[in-house]
């Protein structure tokens, strides 16, 4: 003898009729079904800090000014902490750089280890900031010893803490 359950029904009106379905489980589907339920509410679980998004990053941050941002963010970068970095993003920030454009700041975070990478750490010096409102202009050199930038420009605007657009320019120079 074989147990049935019924799982639910479905009533879909389709012009002037009406289909009713019902869908009718054996115990054995039904176990099935609740062992694949299982594995997928643990596969979410452990995947939510993914989807979390800006829960990784602490509310307070979006107090920054746009000054502050800068300070916070070249902070980051000299230390390589890319989760920091990440959070002076804005989710859908967008990069015009000599290199190309980067839309989201997970494409950003991507092409600024990259950079770090390229140039073995050492950091830009700036040379100028000058900041109104939720813009700022940064003038900026690199010395590698090899190879000069000697005025890069970045150009940020900054809103609720997080840098939303950005464009960067750097001549580089082989010596």
């Amino acid at each position: 003898m074989e147990w049935f359950l019924r799982r639910g029904s479905n009533l879909v009106m389709l012009g002037n009729y009406i289909s009713a379905s019902v869908i009718v489980l054996s115990i054995g589907e039904c176990m099935r079904l609740r062992i694949q339920f299982v594995i997928i509410v643990l596969a979410l679980i452990t995947a939510l800090p993914v989807f979390a998004g800006d829960n990784r990053c602490d509310p307070r941050l979006r107090a920054r000014s746009p000054t502050e941002v800068l300070v916070d963010h070249r902070a980051a970068l000299a230390a390589q902490d890319w989760p920091a970095v990440r959070c002076n993003y804005a989710k859908r920030a967008v990069v015009i750089s000599d290199q190309g454009v980067d839309e989201g700041r997970e494409a950003i975070l991507v092409s600024l280890q990259g950079l770090v990478a390229f140039f073995g750490g050492v950091m830009p010096l700036v040379t100028e900031e000058v900041a109104v409102g939720s813009m700022v202009r940064v003038r900026f050199t690199i010395d590698l010893g090899f190879l000069l930038i000697p005025d890069g420009i970045d150009t940020y605007i900054i809103r609720h803490g997080r840098i939303v657009q950005q464009t960067s320019h750097g001549e580089a120079i082989l010596l």
